[in-house]
């Protein structure tokens, strides 16, 4: 069982054809218009999902909005487009499902957090929260885990910005392949 949130739903045809896929391999998926900043949303999802879904189990936050801009430029308004939805939205996740005995609570951060990248301090302090986040989730016993991506490639938002990617490459962090690994099988041979 899945439940996919998002401000768009899946709105485009690649969305809709990842939920067909899913469902086509016998996975129950719901997808849900929400926004996981306003905390109104949040409830009426966990709600829902305690309504008609077994259990909730885990827990993936994968927000992302990049606006790369200096400093010298950086508005409230470009500043919070891009702090919300990882800050907002994690702190919300973790203070409604705190209650809930979670197998897994995974924040999806990047490595920018720690290497931090030119125009996009916005994005990089976001990423900071998700990492303090988690350790603040682990010393109080619960499931915390986040992920610091580097840039995907040949999909995904670096592979469509060719700057983001320059930048990565430029101070010597590689592409990460999204390829489906070898089997297990493969790797003993």
């Amino acid at each position: 069982h899945l439940v996919l949130v998002g401000r768009s739903g899946a709105a485009t045809e690649e969305a809709r054809d990842a939920v067909q896929a899913m469902q086509d391999a016998g996975a129950t998926v719901m997808v849900v218009r929400g926004d996981v900043t306003r905390e109104p949303d949040v409830s009426a999802v966990l709600a829902e999902v305690g309504r008609v879904l077994p259990p909730l189990r885990g827990v993936v936050h994968a927000a992302m909005v990049i606006d790369d801009c200096l400093l010298p430029n950086l508005s409230r308004e470009r500043l919070t487009a891009v702090l919300f939805p990882k800050i907002l939205g994690a702190w919300r996740l973790d203070r409604l499902t705190r209650e809930l005995p979670l197998d897994f609570f995974i924040l999806f951060s990047s490595c920018s957090s720690m290497l931090g990248l030119p125009g996009q301090g916005s994005y990089d302090a976001a990423n900071g929260f998700l990492d303090a986040l988690a350790w603040c989730r682990r010393a109080r016993g619960v499931p915390a885990t986040t992920v610091n991506w580097g840039y995907l490639g040949r999909v995904g938002y670096a592979a469509s910005h060719a700057q983001v990617a320059a930048r990565f490459d430029n101070i010597g962090v590689p592409s990460v392949s999204p390829a489906r690994p070898p089997a297990m099988t493969d790797w003993t041979n």
